[in-house]
């Protein structure tokens, strides 16, 4: 089956297609699926955004991801850090900003992970959040300052 729709961001506008023959479209830089049945473009469960430093860090990073939200509708928020080098310390907490769908209420700090010790190289700490997040605005994912080791955190946020 070919595309019948690839574009760089969240796929919108109608498909100009009917419920008996399926559009796929796809957005390139997310790396996410779209389908529409005849009335607009929707994620396919799984199309996801993601982000990460990469390189060892011990400092706050206020962006890990920046994800644009295509739907108002169901997102988890998955972030995973990892300590890198010997020395220990207290590896980050991760939390999310976002624009809740129903009310429209900015949230800042939402907790994903809470903060871990970590004593060896490879040690890590993970979390999940689910949220109802509102279309046209950003989901932003943070992590708090390690306290004196170094480590690479690593976010998704997924439609659900």
């Amino acid at each position: 089956m070919s595309f019948n729709k690839i574009q760089q961001g969240p796929l919108t506008g109608a498909a100009g297609n009917s419920a008996q023959y399926a559009a796929l479209g796809l957005d390139s830089v997310a790396n996410a699926l779209y389908v529409s049945t005849g009335s607009g473009w929707v994620p396919v469960s799984g199309a996801a955004g993601a982000g990460s430093v990469a390189s060892a860090t011990a400092a706050t990073q206020s962006n890990v991801l920046t994800y644009a939200v295509p739907f108002t509708g169901l997102y988890r928020i998955d972030t995973y850090a990892v300590q890198i080098g010997a020395t220990g310390g207290t590896l980050p907490s991760t939390a999310a900003a976002y624009t809740e769908g129903f009310t429209s209420a900015s949230i800042s700090g939402a907790a994903i992970q809470a903060t871990g010790t970590g004593v060896n190289n490879g040690d890590n700490k993970a979390g999940s959040l689910i949220v109802y997040a509102k279309a046209g605005t950003n989901i932003v994912v943070s992590s708090a300052a390690a306290a004196t080791l170094t480590y690479t955190v690593l976010a998704r946020v997924e439609h659900i």
